[in-house]
């Protein structure tokens, strides 16, 4: 039986992939440009993204400056203030 705190956990990531699919539907981000979005949401680095997806660092960063870019964003503390953004 999970525990409360399991429930809340996924709760929270039931949030997070909403409010994902939101701003990615709006700024029409790529399935790979996506995945990256979330990763740096979740407070990974270039190079532990390229693990977790199994591309080179230097392909995470092309997405990177991509996903910056869509959302008019400077730089990844724009991405933060943009997700927790209700516009």
């Amino acid at each position: 039986m999970p525990t409360r705190r399991q429930g809340q956990r996924r709760d929270y990531r039931e949030v997070v992939r909403e409010r994902v699919e939101e701003i990615v539907a709006e700024h029409a981000l790529s399935p790979r440009e996506r995945e990256v979005f979330e990763l740096l949401l979740y407070g990974f680095m270039a190079d532990e993204i390229a693990d977790k997806l199994g591309v080179s660092t230097r392909t995470v960063k092309f997405h990177q400056t991509n996903v910056l870019d869509k959302l008019d964003a400077d730089s990844r503390l724009d991405l933060f203030r943009l997700f927790f953004s209700s516009e």
